[in-house]
């Protein structure tokens, strides 16, 4: 969980059991759902809902694109303008990491930025807004987000027969 700086806002990651992991901007009082809900879906529909309605998370990501969700940050950096505002999450799982941006309550924008080798298991920023993420896996350490220099280079086209993929030959 983190506090955006600026808003001061909390923010928390929260690991699915089922088939969803979900982001909740949390508001005082509020009534997640737990275990009666995951993301959107309801779970356990016989149980109580409680006294409060339940709150949907802000963001759902499906077990089909993440798996073992660690919360991020709002960014609030200087590196990467085009960031600005947005939350960054990453997963333990696919090792992805998002941006995702709001209107009010709305997602106005929500886009995958990055993917790795590493297993995030938590995320740090600076004292200027800069973000940092952990990485458990044996070798782990301490990492930030760099661009990829290669991102905007024209890539050749997709192969659309074995032919084309050096794999095979013909040999008659």
């Amino acid at each position: 969980m983190s506090f955006d700086r600026t808003s001061g806002n909390l923010w928390v990651g929260d690991v699915g059991w089922e088939a969803w992991e979900m982001i909740h901007r949390i508001q005082k009082g509020g009534n997640y759902g737990w275990s009666i809900k995951e993301g959107p879906q309801n779970v356990r529909p016989d149980l109580k809902v409680g006294p409060t309605p339940i709150l949907p998370p802000t963001i759902s990501f499906p077990h089909s694109e993440a798996a073992s969700i660690t919360g991020g940050f709002v960014y609030r950096g200087k590196k990467y303008p085009s960031l600005v505002g947005a939350y960054i999450c990453g997963d333990w799982m696919s090792r992805k990491f998002w941006a995702t941006n709001f209107e009010s309550e709305s997602i106005s924008k929500h886009r995958e930025i990055a993917q790795s080798q590493h297993q995030i298991v938590s995320f740090a920023e600076d004292s200027q807004g800069e973000l940092f993420y952990l990485d458990y896996s044996p070798n782990g350490g301490i990492y930030t987000l760099v661009p990829n220099e290669k991102a905007n280079e024209p890539q050749p086209p997709f192969p659309t027969k074995l032919s084309e993929t050096g794999l095979w030959s013909n040999i008659v």
